[in-house]
């Protein structure tokens, strides 16, 4: 415990109520989602590295553009192997 809160055993509580707690709420919940989108694309990355480097690289920000993620999503497909498949599957090309 703090010491405030030792020296003052009748302290309030910390709490959100209302409008705030929403917004903490959605602020919190857009940061695990950005946090998941991160580790999918970086797990999908080092999955077409395995595959073929220059044949499938991404460009920077190139899992955010749909022509980029369709191309990759047809290059995966023609491409045979457990890890073609699992990194299709995983793609954000799938989702689309």
């Amino acid at each position: 415990m703090a010491p405030a809160a030792l020296r003052e055993p009748d302290l309030p509580a910390a709490c959100l109520d209302g409008p705030a707690r929403t917004v903490k709420l959605l602020s919190d919940d857009r940061q695990d989602l950005m946090a998941e989108r991160t580790r999918v694309c970086n797990w999908l990355r080092w999955h077409l590295h395995e595959l073929d480097p220059p044949a499938l690289a991404v460009p920077s920000q190139g899992l955010r553009r749909y022509h980029v993620l369709d191309g990759l999503a047809a290059q995966l497909t023609a491409t045979n192997g457990m890890v073609a498949r699992i990194a299709l599957a995983w793609s954000p090309a799938a989702a689309s």
